[in-house]
């Protein structure tokens, strides 16, 4: 088998696409609007991994500096 023709290495759950960060703010941090956000950023196949996990991680900036309701 030729390098070109070998299969790519499985990514680690925590870096996979879709890393169900989505889930872990609906089940464990009890944030229904985070886990929105973070499901449309995690569906969105034109990013690549690295935007996804920006993108993932300034929402959660935005909540955690976001004025006490």
């Amino acid at each position: 088998m030729r390098k070109t023709d070998a299969q790519p290495k499985a990514k680690p759950p925590c870096l996979a696409r879709g890393a169900n960060d989505s889930q872990r703010f609906r089940n464990q941090v009890k944030d229904k609007a985070l886990a929105e956000t973070a499901a449309v950023i995690e569906d969105d196949d034109s990013s690549i991994l690295m935007e996804s996990h920006a993108a993932i991680a300034e929402a959660v900036n935005r909540r955690d500096t976001a004025p006490a309701d």
